[in-house]
């Protein structure tokens, strides 16, 4: 076990997680028909994604620029699923129940 932790494969294994979970989410949307949300869970995950892709980089000691460059997209990720949120919330404000 400590020579997964020391070797940065533990991170391997989050991603493959992660990836079973979009996996196993996308299969549930289409069968049920829910797409709405999805949109906004992959900006989220995304987010995530990147910020592991940046611990991992990092442990890999890459130098400065690919964990600048993750943690760059995790941001601008994350600004568009808070942009997105934000919307969906203003528009159910517009909305006025008779």
């Amino acid at each position: 076990m400590q020579a997964l932790w020391d070797s940065g494969r533990w991170i391997d294994l989050a991603l493959a997680i992660v990836l079973a979970e979009v996996l196993i989410v996308a299969w549930m949307v289409q069968m049920t028909g829910r797409h709405l949300w999805f949109r906004a869970y992959l900006l989220n995950l995304g987010s995530g994604l990147c910020l592991i892709f940046a611990l991992r980089s990092t442990l890999a000691d890459t130098g400065w620029a690919m964990p600048a460059l993750w943690l760059a997209l995790s941001g601008a990720l994350h600004g568009a699923d808070l942009w997105s949120r934000w919307r969906q919330a203003a528009d159910r404000r517009a909305v006025r129940p008779r």
